[in-house]
């Protein structure tokens, strides 16, 4: 019993040694938020939604019509979810005939996107900018489901991510 005892004594010992070094330490870091943050050059994205899903070439109409050149597109099927970039050099074409042949349906669009290099804080950097919404006139797009076997597989030379 001894030695339960002086177990606990220890574990005792450093749950107060750990209060007593911890409050200083927290103290220093609550410090630390208070200055200014520094700026330096980051990604911040601008995000373009769409009005309602879109399949990729209508997406790419609307985005025309609107006159916005956008970095890229993001898509959110049920079973899929990605960017597509625009400036990768893979056409928009490539990209959906490989979409297809992986997945066995198409991209459902839902977004466009500008990332943009620029002086910026951490917390600006942190956010989403919105942009104005990209009218898609045609019905909304629902892709089709993935097919089971593509959805066993690992995505191969695509921006996805299997939800």
């Amino acid at each position: 019993m001894k030695t339960g005892r002086s177990a606990a004594a220890a574990v005792g010992g450093i749950v107060a040694l750990l209060m007593a070094v911890s409050p200083p330490a927290i103290a220093a870091q609550s410090g630390a938020d208070d200055e200014a943050a520094p700026t330096s050059e980051r990604i911040i994205r601008t995000v373009f939604p769409l009005t309602t899903s879109a399949r990729l070439n209508t997406a790419l109409e609307a985005i025309s019509v609107a006159g916005v050149k956008v970095d890229g597109l993001r898509f959110e099927n049920d079973q899929v979810v990605g960017e597509l970039f625009l400036n990768n050099g893979k056409s928009p074409a490539d990209f959906l005939k490989n979409f297809e042949a992986t997945y066995g349906t198409e991209p459902q669009i839902v977004s466009a996107f500008i990332d943009e290099w620029r002086e910026a804080d951490a917390a600006e950097a942190a956010r989403l900018v919105a942009g104005r919404a990209i009218t898609i006139s045609a019905p909304p797009f629902i892709a089709p489901p993935v097919s089971e076997e593509a959805a066993a597989q690992p995505p191969i030379g695509l921006d996805v991510w299997l939800a």
